[in-house]
């Protein structure tokens, strides 16, 4: 269960209140043909309700007293053909989803060999009740939605030789849109933005693709991952050209195109001498829709790269890490750039114990430099910025 208020000066202006629940039950089946498998159901149901109001929250509002006929109310705001609400930004939902898998997995001659199924069920509820009737949609539009969707995935290991291991693994997985990604029509406070509502919002279905390299040689280690995914349908969270009418806020929605995203990450750690360890790590990412105008997706992360030195000896760790981050200069309409920024970060820690008890004293500090950036996957990059030089101390046990 979850319950969180965000408001200032003292007055909870939004309130979100949640409840989860969740039974997962997995069986293993006796081997058959050298087949070892699982089967299983996930049960989960998430309700969510909450509460938007410039007077202050005082827990989820209840208008059920006020008369309804079904129709769509006129208290909403048109600016460029988008129509913007201010009450409670979405009814009361609640999702139940319902599903079954089956992974079956046998050694071979080179490796493993994986292959698993999942049938999913989702269906969303909703409410409008904590709506005044005059900012509701018609009672059509809160009908029940049912989404069904399934996954296949196939992987297998090869294993070359004492050194060199490949892996491959191959999926289509489908996802069913959230109900916040379809009902939403109202502020976000948490990240200073409006987000709009797309109830005709479908499955997302994604074809897969990673392949996978390990290298493990008498001192050195390497592991390198290259992927592809090819998304019919793919939900992004589109940035709009208006701001919203109440606040000036940006304006987000949900939309729905085919998309691709293909990317590499690769890492080396390499022992010098008895205590020390050296570590290089890199990665990159290309997100674009295949068709448009302008086809780069929002918020992809840029390439970064990163060096670490690490030095332990019997209770003391020692570890220096170098982060840069590219400049990130493919973006998507309506979407601003990211300069290029690197962080410093040091880290001391000392494990012992007392009276039994195992302890450690972690002594850090992340960006020494003081450099700027802003972390370009973040909806908050134009009001926070990375955090500035800073220094922790923390301790922590066991018990």
């Amino acid at each position: 269960d979850y319950e969180h208020a965000e408001g200032t000066d003292g007055l909870d202006v939004g309130y979100f209140d949640k409840v989860s629940s969740e039974l997962k039950t997995t069986f293993h089946l006796l081997e058959l043909a050298g087949w070892q498998s699982q089967v299983g159901v996930h049960l989960t149901q998430k309700d969510l309700a909450l509460c938007h109001d410039h007077s202050g929250c005082d827990g989820v509002p209840n208008y059920s007293d006020l008369s309804w006929d079904g129709s769509k109310g006129g208290n909403f705001t048109d600016i460029s053909g988008i129509e913007f609400a201010h009450d409670t930004p979405m009814p009361e939902t609640q999702t139940q989803d319902v599903a079954g898998f089956m992974v079956l997995t046998r050694p071979w001659s080179l490796g493993n060999l994986e292959m698993g199924a999942r049938f999913d069920r989702r269906v969303i509820s909703a409410d409008p009740v904590s709506i005044r009737p005059a900012s509701r949609q018609s009672s059509q539009y809160y009908e029940d939605k049912t989404f069904n969707t399934s996954t296949l995935s196939m992987a297998s290991t090869f294993q070359l030789n004492d050194a060199h291991k490949l892996g491959i693994s191959l999926a289509r997985a489908q996802r069913a849109p959230e109900a916040e990604e379809l009902f939403w029509n109202g502020d976000h406070h948490a990240t200073f933005s409006f987000q709009l509502d797309n109830s005709e919002l479908t499955a997302e279905t994604a074809n897969t693709l990673d392949l996978t390299w390990h290298f493990l040689g008498d001192q050195a280690s390497v592991q390198g991952a290259v992927y592809f995914y090819d998304f019919n349908d793919y939900i992004y969270n589109d940035l709009k050209s208006v701001t919203d009418p109440f606040h000036g806020n940006a304006v987000y929605r949900h939309e729905q195109a085919d998309a691709y995203l293909t990317g590499f990450e690769v890492s080396w750690q390499q022992p010098l001498g008895i205590y020390y360890e050296l570590g290089l790590a890199g990665d990159y990412v290309r997100a674009r829709l295949k068709k448009g105008d302008n086809k780069n997706l929002p918020r992809t992360p840029p390439a970064s790269l990163s060096t670490m030195l690490t030095w332990q000896k019997a209770e003391w760790r020692l570890k220096a890490r170098v982060q840069f981050y590219a400049k990130q200069s493919d973006v998507a309409l309506n979407e601003t750039p990211t300069d290029s920024y690197e962080t410093l970060n040091l880290l001391a820690s000392y494990d012992s114990q007392l009276a039994n008890m195992p302890f450690t004293v972690t002594l850090k500090g992340n960006n020494l430099l003081n450099d700027f950036g802003r972390n370009h996957v973040s909806y908050l990059k134009e009001f926070s910025p990375v955090m500035g030089r800073n220094i922790s101390l923390q301790v922590s046990t066991e018990f």
